[in-house]
């Protein structure tokens, strides 16, 4: 075993896909966001329509909760812990809310079959029924105190809602090997548009998928008129956006621009430019998000918007 860990033979198998051969030579700081998210994503999916949820419907969103807990749990060291173990109470007490809903759901089931046994004596089967509507209506009556507050902390929880705790990160070229992989790649070596528009990355955000980024704007940006040109505005919104949509991938996936609209609010100079942008919906393939453009005295210049699909690296 220990010639295995040292040789990495479990990396490079002809079994193992381009996505996981990816992730396991990447720092699992970065790995860690991207495998919580993922999990994240697929619990509130499941409990999207919470209210409308049938018991067999609460035991997946109960699965889904236990396996993310497992996940922040594996990785809990890695973040603060005052936040982790807040974070992990939270679910905890959901899955045993939505354990007890199970558990009341399996009695019902298991009582309407035994009462339904023709096998049993006329005096018997009646007793049964007696003594199982006395269980059931008790069961019933603490599934439903269960489900109100269920719903309750499912509502209140950063687990439904991605409003989450402010995790933005202030970039600090030093510690590269902490960020993310399109993070590392930009702060190893700029793409050739990104330094003609002096690229400065200020603040990222795994969670929410937020970039802030500042940009050094001149004459080689101008128009004839003496103006940022139109132009020089849509590159520095597709390369902030760009940036925000590569936080939310996972590991062996990329973001090609399907469409991106730039309205042009006012007038540019020359000078420092701030470019924040976000995701605003994710989905299984399509991503959109939205940005802005402000000058040094914090006037917004130009918004944007942008569709995003989430596509395989395909293997050269």
């Amino acid at each position: 075993m220990a010639l295995a860990a040292q040789t990495r033979t479990w990396a490079t198998a002809a079994g193992i896909d381009l996505k996981s051969r990816i992730a396991v030579r990447a720092p699992v700081k970065s790995v860690a966001p991207r495998v919580l998210d993922e999990y994240l994503i697929k619990t509130r999916k499941r409990g999207r329509y919470v209210k409308n949820l049938d018991a067999r419907e609460c035991h997946r969103l109960r699965i889904s909760l236990k396996k993310l807990r497992y996940t922040a749990e594996f990785y809990g060291p890695l973040f603060q812990k005052k936040k982790v173990k807040k974070y992990i109470s939270a679910i905890k007490e959901l899955q045993e809310l939505l354990g007890g809903l199970n558990d009341a759901a399996q009695v019902r089931a298991t009582l309407s079959q035994l009462t339904l046994d023709e096998s049993l004596g006329a005096h018997t089967q009646a007793d049964l029924c007696f003594v199982s509507g006395i269980v059931n209506g008790w069961h019933c009556a603490r599934a439903t105190r269960l489900g109100d507050k269920a719903l309750n902390r499912w509502t209140n929880s950063n687990v439904s809602s991605r409003s989450g705790p402010n995790m933005r990160q202030p970039i600090d070229a030093s510690k590269a090997s902490d960020y993310p992989a399109n993070i590392q790649a930009i702060l190893k070596r700029q793409a050739p548009c990104s330094a003609w528009l002096n690229q400065q990355l200020l603040e990222i955000d795994t969670e929410t998928g937020f970039a802030k980024i500042a940009y050094e704007l001149g004459e080689a940006h101008f128009n004839r008129f003496g103006a940022l040109h139109g132009g020089a505005i849509a590159c520095v919104m597709d390369d902030v956006l760009a940036v925000a949509a590569g936080l939310v991938l996972q590991w062996g996936e990329i973001a090609p621009t399907l469409e991106m609209k730039v309205s042009y609010l006012s007038q540019g100079s020359a000078g420092r430019h701030v470019a924040e942008a976000k995701v605003v919906k994710r989905g299984r393939q399509i991503n959109f998000l939205e940005a802005t453009l402000a000058n040094a005295e914090g006037k917004v210049i130009a918004t944007s918007s942008a569709t995003i699909m989430i596509a395989a690296m395909k293997k050269k």
